[in-house]
């Protein structure tokens, strides 16, 4: 782990991460979340078969550490409501599983692993929940904290601590309780987690179903059901008809982006993936060793990073076509002024014998564009002809364009059409002037330019 993240470091300046979350793997079991394997912390086995607390924290603390030292925030990965049947935790506490009505442990419904879901309607179980969280951050130091499978707290059965709480209290409780224990600076990243209750709670959420090696579902699971079983295809789905909730409840998780050789996907597949990803203007998450990327693959990613902030319009969300996913994308991008919502997106004003210079800060410019686009209660409703959300700040004299990204994601050739004037910049009046369409300039790209 030491060695993945001093190699992120290394790479900086062609790929800027600035999380490192470690994810699923490192501890005996699910549920266990206290334990190490021996195989991946050998050190803390030197005095004994078990390490004691102290010996688990210090490997811990050494990990976040060691991200930090290469320039970025340390994660970790828990699913503080699921346990192994094997795990140590049931072991001591099967009373702590939700049971359905004949007392069988509650089906968790998870493709490829069986796990145990724990009741979050016991108090017990929600100090359990806490307590890993708040060692997480508060002992071993960890910023960020990726929770999943947090639906686990509530699954469908009768054999809970408190029938007279909906499934809907329940999760309600949970989330409450895991935002306690993580404190409110640590940045929760909710996964498998129902949307309507996590708003509030959650920092970051996982809006898409799985990405996967293969386009459609991978045998044994059924290819026919391509909308919410792990694949690419779904993912992208998922991420454009949700993109609408990013920077409003939450950073949008599209899940992460596949460039590695062990997967079935084709250039092309990848490149639509990318590029959803960045239109959409969510998160950015990768799992592959970059160190072993063929350059091309890796140059896709560099050409997208760091993200906008911007999200843009599914032109065609409602009128889908019989395939079910948006086909075309919109951003616009413009350097007028009048768009800007916050004086602190300016950097500082360098001044010579010449001319007054303003300079950017972009990596704050994109900061300022997701809280542009987010809700405030307390704000004045901007011009709506602004399309502040889907805006893209540009440098002073580069005017004002649109972006339009057009997929096609059938099997076979298809034609996609919108009015010209939802492809034109916003302007201030209820209407476009299309009239001069026959001087505008386009440029079709088949993909991001340098």
């Amino acid at each position: 782990l030491r060695q993945t993240f001093d190699t992120l470091g290394s790479i900086r300046n062609k790929m800027p991460s600035n999380v490192a979350l470690i994810d699923d793997g490192y501890m005996t079991a699910w549920g266990d979340w206290g334990s190490l394997k021996p195989d991946a912390f050998p050190t803390a086995f030197r005095l004994g078969p078990k390490p004691t607390d102290r010996e688990v924290d210090s490997c811990m603390q050494g990990l976040a550490r060691s991200i930090r030292s290469n320039g970025m925030k340390p994660g970790i990965w828990v699913a503080p409501f699921a346990a192994d049947k094997h795990s140590e935790l049931v072991k001591a506490n099967p009373e702590w599983i939700i049971r359905d009505a004949s007392g069988r442990p509650a089906n968790s419904s998870n493709c490829g692993k069986f796990f145990y879901g724990l009741d979050a309607t016991n108090p017990h179980v929600r100090e359990h929940a806490f307590n890993i969280l708040r060692r997480a951050t508060t002992v071993w130091g960890f910023e960020c904290l990726k929770l999943d499978f947090l639906y686990a707290a509530v699954l469908k059965g009768n054999g809970k601590y408190d029938l007279s709480m909906s499934r809907a209290e329940g999760m309600d409780l949970a989330l409450r309780c895991l935002r306690a224990g993580a404190g409110p600076a640590t940045f929760i990243i909710g996964c498998g987690c129902p949307l309507g209750n996590a708003v509030g709670y959650i920092d970051g959420m996982r809006i898409s179903a799985d990405t996967g090696p293969t386009w459609y579902p991978a045998f044994p699971l059924p290819s026919w059901d391509n909308s919410t079983l792990p694949s690419l295809r779904a993912m992208m789905r998922n991420s454009i008809t949700r993109s609408n909730l990013g920077h409003r409840w939450w950073h949008n998780d599209p899940d992460c982006i596949l460039l590695g050789e062990t997967t079935e996907l084709t250039d092309e597949e990848i490149l639509s993936a990318v590029t959803v990803v960045a239109m959409t203007g969510g998160m950015m998450l990768m799992s592959d060793d970059l160190t072993k990327l063929r350059h091309t693959r890796f140059r896709i990613i560099t050409r997208i990073f760091p993200l906008t902030g911007a999200s843009a319009v599914a032109l065609d969300l409602h009128r889908p076509s019989k395939i079910g996913i948006p086909c075309l994308l919109r951003l616009w991008c413009t350097d007028e002024s009048r768009v800007d919502m916050n004086e602190s997106v300016r950097g500082s004003v360098t001044t010579d014998d010449e001319k007054d210079e303003k300079t950017y800060d972009h990596t704050e410019l994109s900061i300022q564009t997701s809280r542009a686009a987010a809700f405030f209660p307390d704000r004045s409703p901007s011009n709506p002809f602004l399309r502040i959300r889907n805006c893209v700040r540009v440098a002073e004299g580069l005017g004002k364009w649109s972006v339009v990204s057009v997929s096609n994601w059938s099997d076979i050739p298809m034609t996609v059409s919108e009015p010209l004037s939802t492809f034109l910049p916003p302007t201030s009046r209820d209407s476009v002037d299309t009239s001069s369409s026959s001087k505008l300039g386009f440029h079709v790209l088949a993909f991001w330019g340098s």
